[in-house]
């Protein structure tokens, strides 16, 4: 974030003067090979092979940058890609929340209503809130340490209390998209060469970036290999 940004900032000691509420960086998959790593960690991937199928794509990685002060992210379902009401009960898009601070509500902690994915539908503006006199009521905060992760279901409505104390919450938040959905990043139009070079044996990867994907083709038609390859399990 100080190099995307330029400031410099302390994570325990951050008032709010330099970072007040929330600051997203984006597209950092291709900054560092860690990132390549736990985009296929096995645990978290295993929940989105049941909640998006195998053929899904990776459709963005990155950090919420959280300071002192600001409004709190109010609640939202990630259907906010063009989805229409009603939802359907089978996801479309998942993510991966992992912790890289300590989350509590004064933190600045992320928070959940439970089973709110069954509703199938974006909150109604009474309902979004976080924390204070018209905080939804069914929202909680999700009290985490480093190295803790959340996954959940496209539907589910969630967002981020206000951080009332100094310092920094900061997490790395993996997005993962069915196949026909459109990325939020352009993993499919262009990965660097090493990294295609890195994961040549490496199908699942490829297929996370878009690689594989049958769809989009040129003049020359389509590339059926591509077709035939393509999983079809349970829950794709």
């Amino acid at each position: 974030m100080e190099r995307k940004t330029g400031a410099i900032v302390d994570i325990e000691t951050e008032s709010g003067e330099i970072f007040n509420g929330v600051s997203l960086a984006h597209y950092l998959l291709f900054e560092d090979e860690v990132f390549e790593d736990i985009a296929l960690a096995p645990s978290p991937l295993a929940l989105i092979n049941y909640l998006l199928g195998r053929s899904c794509k990776l459709s963005s990685m990155t950090c919420h940058f959280k300071g002192p002060g600001g409004a709190c992210l109010p609640l939202h379902s990630d259907n906010g890609n063009g989805i229409p009401a009603p939802f359907s009960m089978t996801s479309q898009v998942a993510n991966v929340n992992y912790a890289l601070t300590p989350y509590s509500e004064e933190a600045g902690a992320l928070g959940m209503v439970p089973a709110s994915h069954r509703l199938c539908r974006q909150p109604r503006p009474d309902e979004v809130m976080l924390g204070g006199d018209h905080g939804n009521p069914n929202a909680v905060a999700m009290n985490l340490e480093p190295g803790d992760a959340v996954v959940w279901h496209g539907n589910t409505w969630h967002g981020s209390f206000v951080r009332t104390v100094p310092g920094i919450r900061m997490n790395l938040a993996t997005y993962f998209a069915r196949h026909y959905v459109v990325t939020q990043e352009k993993f499919g139009e262009y990965v660097p060469p090493e990294v295609i070079k890195r994961h040549a044996n490496n199908p699942r990867m490829l297929r996370l970036l878009g690689q594989e994907q049958g769809y989009g083709w040129d003049a020359s038609g389509p590339d059926w290999a591509k077709f035939a390859k393509a999983p079809r399990g349970q829950f794709d």
